[in-house]
């Protein structure tokens, strides 16, 4: 398992190392590069990568983020609620 703390660094890896990943967990709010930006570039660059994004996310209500999760087709994880 590999953990990295913001999606910048995780693009840095991903575009770079070889080894490829069963799967990558992203969490939409994310410091710097959000993880929406990640996947959408992902998306662009990498869409091998791309297709192995499982979301992570608490954002429940908010109906832009629901709405991107839907359009993505990609798992999602929902973090329980405060």
């Amino acid at each position: 398992m590999t953990v990295i703390a913001d999606a910048e660094s995780a693009w840095r890896l991903l575009a770079e190392d070889a080894r490829e990943f069963d799967a990558i967990t992203v969490d939409l709010r994310l410091s710097g590069l959000s993880g929406r930006a990640l996947f959408e570039r992902l998306e662009r660059e990498l869409p091998r990568l791309a297709a192995r994004v499982i979301f992570i996310t608490g954002e429940i209500a908010d109906a832009d983020s629901e709405a991107f999760l839907e359009r993505s087709g990609r798992p999602t994880l929902r973090k329980p609620s405060a």
